[in-house]
């Protein structure tokens, strides 16, 4: 039988409007079904708007989780590391089409879109998912080899 998948979907409210409170964002956390989940906050919407960071980290560091965020108009990191270690990712909104084309540009929207079908919609145990994905012919890019290491290496699992 297959886990269940959420994509939760807001418009407005949450720490973007009402900072500190986090009630929709303890919800969020709780779909994780993990005790301190790791969520990352990609704020790339609004131009990776500080004051839009500031709320999410007044709110999410008062909630049982590892905050962190991903910038894209500063240094980032290796995003593929960043996003495969996490157990949540929180899209804020702003401008979407601009988002997209940055994305598009470093090729986060390739990531997720991977990370999503890799983990999610193959069906697999997740035994069986890293000898398949071991099996295939792109099994000696780095990239793959990375995200192999992290699953292999996650002591608190995967959220599936």
């Amino acid at each position: 039988m297959a886990k269940s998948r959420n994509i939760i979907a807001i418009g407005g409210g949450g720490f973007g409007a009402n900072p500190g409170q986090g009630i929709i964002e303890e919800y969020i956390l709780k779909q994780t079904k993990k005790k301190n989940p790791k969520i990352c906050f990609i704020p790339t919407a609004t131009g990776d708007n500080e004051a839009y960071k500031v709320n999410y980290y007044a709110t999410f560091s008062k909630l049982s989780c590892e905050p962190t965020h991903l910038d894209f108009f500063k240094r980032t990191p290796d995003l593929k590391k960043l996003i495969f270690s996490q157990d949540a990712i929180f899209v804020g909104g702003g401008n979407t089409k601009s988002m997209l084309a940055v994305w598009n540009e470093w090729g986060l929207d390739k990531i997720l879109k991977k990370a999503y079908k890799t983990i999610y919609r193959k069906g697999f145990n997740l035994k069986d998912a890293i000898e398949k994905v071991e099996s295939m012919e792109s099994n000696d890019l780095q990239e793959v080899q990375n995200f192999l290491d992290t699953i292999k290496s996650s002591e608190r699992g995967i959220l599936r």
